[in-house]
Formats: C-alpha cells, sequence, structure tokens
C-alpha cells in the first residue's frame, strides 16, 4: 500500500466514522446491537442508553442449566 493509499483509506474511514457518530446523535436508539448465538438458542440485545435483553429459544427454557436473568438485575 503506497503512503496515498493509505491516506485515502484512513481519510474513508474517518468519513464513515463521522457519518455514524452524527446518526447515533441525533438517534441513540439506532446503536443497540443484537447478537445471537450460532445455535440460535440465545439472542442478547444491549443499546448505549440502557435498554439490554436476553431472550431463549424455546428449545432452551426446559432446559434445567444455569439461571437466567434480566440484565438491569
Amino acid at each position: 500500500m503506497t503512503p496515498g493509499e493509505w491516506l485515502a483509506d484512513f481519510e474513508a474511514t474517518t468519513a464513515e466514522l463521522q457519518r455514524n457518530a452524527a446518526t447515533f446523535r441525533r438517534n441513540p436508539e439506532m446503536a443497540a446491537q443484537t447478537v445471537t448465538s450460532e445455535d440460535k438458542m440465545l439472542t442478547v440485545t444491549v443499546a448505549p442508553n440502557g435498554p439490554c435483553s436476553i431472550s431463549r429459544s424455546h428449545r432452551t427454557r426446559s432446559s434445567p442449566r444455569g439461571s437466567w436473568r434480566w440484565c438491569g438485575g
């Protein structure tokens, strides 16, 4: 990678980050992220303004393994 290519890539990345930051300032709920385990048994959602949830697949509801709590508790 030449210095010019590196600079162009850096500027493009910086511009994208600035656009994302502006979007999140206007609507922080958009920053929430949801991740599901590979086996689809567990889904977790977290947002910077606090909301958080954990949901289980119907296959885990009858499982005796572990206890499940709301993120805030």
